[in-house]
């Protein structure tokens, strides 16, 4: 399996839980992937571009100054992945998030996961 799906998966696939707790010691991973910061309470996304991943969280570079709620969603198109993250710094157009829970947008059970999964679907290329 290559390095990077073997960061981007649970250790356990029946469980949605991701490590809580970030490390700065942690492998980390330099990637180049689309991403999307999804807020379910607003309907709000951001754009960026995620350039670093590991088991415990991601960097992603941000498109501008905009405020962010520390709380979200981060949308991997490319690995159909979905995830709740917290933001854990922010810094001159970057921003360190921990991973929370995975979230299987495959099969959406609320009306906040199917509105996840259609932007998983429309960001994916045709």
């Amino acid at each position: 399996m290559p390095e990077t799906a073997a960061v981007l998966r649970d250790e356990d696939p029946t469980s949605p839980h991701l490590r809580l707790t970030p490390r700065a010691g942690s492998p980390r991973r330099r990637v180049l992937y689309l991403g999307i910061l999804a807020d379910p309470g607003t309907r709000a996304t951001w754009r960026v571009t995620v350039r670093e991943i590991s088991s415990e969280g991601v960097q992603v570079f941000l498109a501008g100054p905009d405020p962010l709620p520390p709380d979200l969603v981060l949308v991997i198109p490319r690995h159909g992945l979905g995830v709740r993250v917290r933001m854990v710094w922010r810094r001159s157009g970057r921003a360190g998030f921990a991973f929370e829970r995975r979230l299987d947008l495959t099969r959406p059970r609320t009306d906040d996961h199917h509105w996840l999964r259609a932007l998983w679907l429309e960001a994916l290329p045709r």
